[in-house]
């Protein structure tokens, strides 16, 4: 059932999960299939149909409607709609965290953490390796608190490392306080792929974090210039130093050089949850989010994006839904006064 949420023309579906887009015989989307509760459903669209599900979701979604590679809906026994590079060209923001030593002479964390001392987000920055023009990199610097419950927990459960990693630095953050630096490469040259392998299954994530060597020169490059930190006056008062991780693959390279970073990227190297591309304009769909080959059908999500920003993801999605509501507005209202309600 429908739970209306102020307005008229706004119905919100519980426990509904989007299946297909009903697209017919003119290659025009009438509107969506949707399971609720364990039973298919349709609706019918009366102007046009908005694919929204993420840079995941939205190419299963395009792919069980016939809109994707031509192979990889033949694999799937679909009849092609339109044929087009749907799931291609995955990007994301990956980091790989640098973690100094601090103060030995302050007191264990207390079991409540007092989420004002972690830093985050008040400190946050961005630079360019070559001094000028768009940031290559965002740092995005945590502190802990010796002995920090924080910590544990984090390295585990929101960073999914394992426990060579998290034992080896939950020690390290026995014997003192530690800074942890988010370095997260923001235009990564690396690309990934989101494969629909089964329609029953979930969407399969292939990252391909590094797969252009590039990418690693510009985050050893990065990582460099975060340890130059233990060389300032604030960092050197308590003679501080990289925690090193327990890394067994990277064990044969000699510890700190570019190889032994290269390696050290690959093990520690993670997600911030920005996927983006796998719909991406000019390749999928249009200036105005409308799918190539058909009518009445757009995407409004990250997976339009044909490049990475520099920074996080949430601001320029809103500011896609933004510029999409505008295009809806002006193809079926044209210069009428038109009034939004919050």
């Amino acid at each position: 059932m429908g739970l209306p949420k102020k307005r008229k023309n706004l119905v919100i579906l519980k426990n509904a999960l989007a299946t297909k887009i009903l697209i017919d015989s003119t290659k025009t989307a009438i509107g969506v299939e949707v399971e609720i509760n364990g039973k298919r459903n349709r609706f019918y669209a009366s102007k046009e149909v908005i694919a929204s599900a993420g840079a995941v979701d939205t190419p299963k979604l395009l792919v069980a409607s016939g809109v994707g590679a031509a192979a990889d809906l033949a694999a799937l026994g679909i009849d092609v709609v339109s044929d087009l590079p749907v799931g291609k060209d995955l990007q994301d923001h990956l980091f790989v965290p640098v973690v100094l030593t601090g103060s030995t002479d302050i007191g264990t964390a207390l079991p409540v953490v007092d989420l004002r001392t972690i830093g985050f987000p008040t400190l946050n920055g961005f630079f360019a390796l070559n001094g000028t023009g768009r940031p290559d990199l965002q740092i995005i610097p945590f502190y802990m608190d010796m002995a920090s419950p924080f910590f544990a927990f984090a390295c585990a459960n929101n960073f999914n490392f394992n426990d060579d990693i998290c034992s080896s630095l939950i020690n390290a953050n026995q014997k003192s306080e530690l800074f942890a630096i988010l370095l997260v490469l923001l235009h990564p040259k690396s690309r990934g792929e989101i494969k629909i392998r089964s329609l029953n299954s979930a969407p399969e994530i292939y990252t391909g974090y590094f797969s252009n060597a590039d990418d690693f020169e510009t985050v050893t490059a990065g990582i460099r210039r975060i340890i130059n930190l233990t060389e300032t006056e604030y960092f050197r008062g308590f003679n501080s130093e990289v925690a090193r991780a327990n890394l067994p693959a990277c064990d044969g390279l000699e510890y700190m050089s570019d190889e032994y970073w290269e390696c050290y990227a690959l093990q520690t190297g993670t997600t911030l949850y920005h996927p983006a591309g796998t719909c991406a304009m000019g390749r999928v769909v249009d200036a105005e989010l409308k799918v190539l080959g058909v009518d009445r059908l757009r995407v409004v999500d990250a997976s339009v994006f044909p490049s990475m920003p520099s920074g996080n993801t949430n601001a320029p999605v809103i500011m896609v839904a933004e510029r999409a509501a505008d295009l809806i507005i002006q193809q079926y209202y044209g210069n009428q006064n038109i009034v939004t309600v919050p």
